[in-house]
């Protein structure tokens, strides 16, 4: 199963440390390839560099693709994590 979202930003530091980690830690305790897709970069949700390379900040759109078992949770907490407007 494959689930996708179109997300804003919102988290006011954008993709940085703290919430490529709880990603990552999402990605491994799910059975689920994530990825988040800023225009033609691609981000893996197994991977902190790929993520923190995107350069995502505040106010960006990314689509979050999950497939697996476990593609909607996955989704949805991801899309969650990048939308808090709570710094991580």
């Amino acid at each position: 199963m494959a689930v996708e979202n179109l997300v804003t930003v919102s988290n006011p530091v954008g993709l940085h440390a703290r919430p490529v980690a709880q990603i990552v830690e999402l990605a491994r305790s799910l059975e689920v390839v994530i990825t988040i897709n800023k225009g033609e970069t691609v981000g893996h949700g197994h991977s902190t560099l790929s993520m923190l390379a995107m350069g995502v900040v505040t106010g960006d759109e990314v689509v979050v693709r999950a497939t697996g078992k476990d593609a909607e949770i996955a989704v949805q907490e991801v899309s969650a994590v990048l939308t808090s407007r709570e710094p991580s």
